[in-house]
């Protein structure tokens, strides 16, 4: 995990096994279902598919799409002849357990293909999840995603985070249903096509610290974090698109993509991260939304934003009552407190061994972290000098 500090003042049909006149006699099990599973989601974030959300099994059919997976597959030895086009595969519960025993779920898809017993006979499989994101479509080279915004908040079934698994590429029966090195699979799966999945896009989240230990003379609560962060949008839509295998792919962004200046008093602070009160300590502590933001690719080299903390300040002061009864708080408010204060800051560029470089460029499966350090600039006096007199005026008064 990556880490940023800000300083501020996601009906079956048949097809019936195909083989050569000369094997056909040596194959007994002919008729073996070509099936799915999904194992394992690597570098688990809240991004937020994981293993376990792989196998959530909603109530509603309508949620459940968001914890489905989607399978493009191809009879490779076949001049890639289509088996699957985006098949929608469903986790089930096939009795009682936990998530500690994975041998209570299953996956099902509607429709039937079968193995070619041929060792000739070899395919290529592509998955991705959740199902439908994204305008997802496939073919014998990969799987293709387009209007993907640039940053989008994590939400509860919304298509956010994007996985892709690793791919089969013209793999044998054997091949494609080999569990080696795989524990996390129900045992009745030994014909089917383990999936291990990765995030294609990236998460950025954030906390919030004081710069000192400032308890005993004031009290930040901070009230909303707001961004202005680059997009990528035509006529209201998404330009961003991902297109690849699950080993090589290539993110594009299009000439919409548009960067952030420095903040000024227009700034418009479009994406929300926080809304209610959190008081903020000298120890950094998680806050607000999480997002998927899609990583740096091409002239893109970094995403530079603005963010805009607004906060209250409750002053304190000792206790008098303290010094004789020391049940009570030490520290207490000094009077009400002042609303509605403002800071900015920017994510823009860092100083690394001499060299400027982007502070913030996360990369396909990278989890960010942006800590905003609340550094308040006290308010101290001093005397500079006392000017002089003015020059001398004479007058005569004449007394009597």
């Amino acid at each position: 995990m990556k880490k940023s500090y800000l300083m501020i003042a996601a009906a079956a049909t048949l097809l019936t096994a195909c083989m050569d006149n000369d094997t056909f006699n040596e194959v007994d099990t002919l008729e073996v279902p070509i099936g799915f599973n999904a194992t394992i989601v690597n570098k688990v974030t809240r991004a937020e598919i994981t293993t376990a959300y792989l196998r959530g099994v909603e109530a509603t059919q309508a949620n459940q799409v968001y914890h489905d997976f989607g399978v493009f597959g191809y009879k490779a030895s076949q001049s890639n002849y289509p088996l699957f086009d985006d098949e929608q595969v469903t986790v089930s519960r096939t009795g009682s357990g936990s998530e500690q025993d994975p041998y209570v779920y299953d996956w099902t898809h509607s429709t039937v293909r079968f193995w070619d017993k041929n060792n000739n006979a070899t395919y290529t499989f592509y998955a991705y999840a959740p199902y439908g994101a994204y305008n997802v479509d496939g073919s014998a080279s990969g799987i293709t995603f387009s209007n993907i915004p640039v940053i989008t908040k994590i939400q509860d079934n919304h298509i956010d985070d994007v996985v892709v698994a690793t791919p089969y590429i013209a793999q044998t029966m054997a091949q494609c249903v080999s569990h080696t090195g795989i524990t996390d699979h129900a045992s009745t799966h030994g014909t089917y096509v383990p999936f291990v999945f990765k995030h294609i896009l990236s998460k950025l989240s954030f906390k919030v610290k004081t710069h000192a230990d400032y308890s005993n003379s004031a009290v930040f609560t901070v009230k909303t974090i707001d961004l202005n962060f680059p997009t990528d949008v035509d006529n209201a839509t998404p330009q961003v698109s991902w297109s690849g295998n699950g080993t090589t792919n290539t993110l594009t962004y299009s000439a919409h993509y548009a960067t952030t200046a420095e903040p000024t008093s227009s700034t418009v602070y479009e994406t929300g991260v926080f809304n209610s009160t959190q008081v903020a300590t000298s120890t950094a502590t998680a806050i607000g939304d999480a997002f998927i933001v899609t990583p740096v690719a091409g002239t893109v080299t970094k995403h530079a934003f603005n963010v805009k903390v607004t906060y209250d300040v409750q002053y304190m002061k000792l206790n008098p009552a303290y010094a004789t009864d020391n049940t009570v708080d030490q520290y207490i408010a000094d009077g009400d407190p002042e609303l509605g204060c403002i800071a900015t800051g920017r994510i823009d560029t860092k100083v690394v061994e001499s060299q400027t470089v982007p502070a913030y460029n996360p990369e396909a499966n990278d989890s960010w972290v942006i800590t905003i350090d609340i550094n308040p600039e006290k308010i101290d006096f001093c005397v500079d000098k006392v000017d002089g007199w003015n020059a001398e005026e004479t007058a005569e008064v004449e007394v009597q």
